[in-house]
């Protein structure tokens, strides 16, 4: 994940747990981040949780700005990941002011950052709108 206007410096996360969310509040490890497997024409949904450890000296600063995320997916046994996905993430004030709050109380939960046109849903819109994005 990096920011778009600062491409020497993008942050490698480590894929630590899948997770549930818990009373509508906080977020609670359900497993350790394994492989799944899955027949074929089926899905499964999780939660992931990535972390990122200050103990290698580089904190993970996040400011407000256009951020470029990468979800890499291997399928085989390989070293390079057989499958990559671009998502696109604005990080706003208020977005940061709640990642800054989790830092400093040191706090665990979630926060909701809308990727691509995950945004687009719960407004109101027109039929002529409707129309064109979905028509």
């Amino acid at each position: 994940m990096g920011k778009l206007d600062n491409p020497q410096q993008y942050f490698d996360l480590a894929w630590s747990n899948f997770v549930k969310f818990v009373d509508g509040v906080q977020w609670e490890n359900e497993d350790v981040a394994q492989p799944i497997a899955m027949p074929g024409r089926t899905s499964v949904s999780k939660f992931l949780r990535f972390d990122w450890s200050p103990l290698a000296g580089d904190k993970f600063n996040l400011s407000t700005g256009q951020y470029e995320l990468f979800l890499l997916l291997w399928s085989s046994q390989s070293e390079k990941p057989d499958i990559q996905h671009r998502f696109l993430l604005t990080i706003t004030e208020d977005i940061r002011n709640v990642f800054q709050k989790t830092i400093d109380n040191e706090e665990s939960f979630g926060i909701w950052i809308p990727i691509d046109d995950t945004r687009r849903s719960n407004r109101v819109i027109t039929r002529v709108g409707f129309t064109r994005e979905y028509e």
